[in-house]
């Protein structure tokens, strides 16, 4: 074939900046697909995807958190198979969740490693994963269950991790979620400030309590313990934010990843302090002058967000209780009516935290609301923030 009829490689915006003529054909290096010139189309006609040892593998390990337990279609809302289909998988890569209900570090996920994983590590490793091979794994909790130390955990989590990353594995591996009924929650914590410290030795780390830190909250956590749908959705939100930046240790404060997700899905974020107190039976109103409002839904005001669009507003408050007679009872309120769990203290300037996932539709607010009792009013105690996801 003549060089006349090949298309030159380039990036999509290298090819789309010109229009080849019929017959010439080539590849687009962003998406790794073959094109086809018509003369008519800017930079042609995308073909078959190119399948050769330059694609990468991207395999999940764990437990019935990346399974998918309790979901409706689990083969379909996982949050690894949610993250496949984001934009930094592109939908190219192989891809292989191998997480089962009951999994332990000490025994299921290492004893089918051998079989199951090490086979996709990269082909220069001598697997089918191609250039590279990406593993995620996120695992520990049933093995507390079972009377192990986390000591026991945190070495088990090393080794397994050593011996994948001498197989060529880039190994990305997050924090224990919580659960609302589990005794073992001192020894969770020990492990998951191993993983953020990464004591463990992985490639990458990412904290699963950046965003999914209450159990108590039904819509994220349906059975206390095990992510819904929009719980492993945003997981997986959070993995591709992640890894499209490059790979680095996501653990970024809760703060920064609320900003990243919203910016991510161009949805109203917000964030405000309160120098008053809110009286029983009362809105919160009168907030300072917003840190930050994304499209503007939030009222510093009446105190009030407003919905733009139909979804779920994840709404977090945090105050401090002014005297304990009162026992001040915190609750968040849409359209005027009490929604979600309460918050209740009754020890005096003894703080608190009420997070929850509102169902929205447009035009609906959410405000917070003091059911009884009073806030302390100064506003290093008292915030009201929230981000909206679909």
């Amino acid at each position: 074939m003549s060089t006349t009829r090949i298309l030159i490689h380039g990036t999509t915006a290298q090819r789309m900046s010109s229009t080849p003529e019929i017959g010439q054909i080539g590849s687009d290096d962003d998406r790794h697909q073959v094109v086809l010139g018509d003369g008519v189309t800017p930079g042609g006609i995308g073909m078959a995807k190119e399948r050769s040892a330059f694609d990468s593998a991207i395999v999940f390990e764990g437990d019935s958190v990346t399974r998918g337990f309790g979901l409706a279609d689990p083969a379909n809302q996982n949050l690894a198979k949610l993250f496949s289909q984001m934009e930094w998988a592109n939908g190219y890569r192989s891809f292989y969740n191998f997480a089962t209900d009951g999994a332990r570090i000490d025994t299921t996920i290492s004893s089918r490693y051998a079989g199951s994983v090490k086979p996709h590590r990269p082909t220069l490793s001598g697997g089918d994963g191609g250039r590279q091979s990406y593993l995620f794994l996120m695992a520990g909790i049933n093995d507390l269950a079972n009377a192990r130390t986390a000591a026991q955990v945190i070495a088990d989590l090393t080794s397994y991790v050593s011996i994948a990353i001498s197989d060529g594995f880039t190994v990305i591996v997050g924090t224990i979620p919580p659960a609302n009924s589990f005794t073992y929650d001192a020894s969770r914590q020990t492990i998951n400030r191993a993983i953020r410290s990464n004591a463990i030795g992985a490639s990458v780390v990412y904290d699963m309590e950046d965003v999914l830190n209450d159990a108590f909250d039904t819509l994220i956590f349906p059975d206390g313990g095990h992510p819904s749908a929009i719980g492993a959705r945003l997981i997986a939100n959070y993995l591709n934010l992640g890894m499209l930046s490059g790979g680095f240790v996501i653990r970024c404060g809760q703060g920064a990843l609320t900003s990243a997700i919203a910016a991510a899905l161009h949805s109203p974020r917000f964030s405000a302090t309160l120098n008053t107190s809110i009286a029983s039976g009362s809105l919160a109103s009168g907030y300072d002058v917003p840190e930050y409002n994304d499209l503007g839904c939030f009222d510093a005001t009446t105190g009030r967000f407003t919905a733009d669009r139909k979804g779920y507003l994840v709404a977090t408050f945090t105050g401090r209780c002014n005297t304990p007679a009162q026992n001040t009872v915190i609750r968040f309120a849409k359209n005027g009516a009490e929604v979600g769990p309460s918050m209740f203290v009754g020890t005096a300037f003894q703080d608190l935290t009420l997070t929850f996932t509102v169902p929205v539709e447009k035009g609906d607010w959410v405000a917070v609301y003091a059911k009884s009792g009073s806030t302390f009013g100064e506003r290093e105690y008292q915030r009201f923030s929230g981000y909206m996801i679909s």
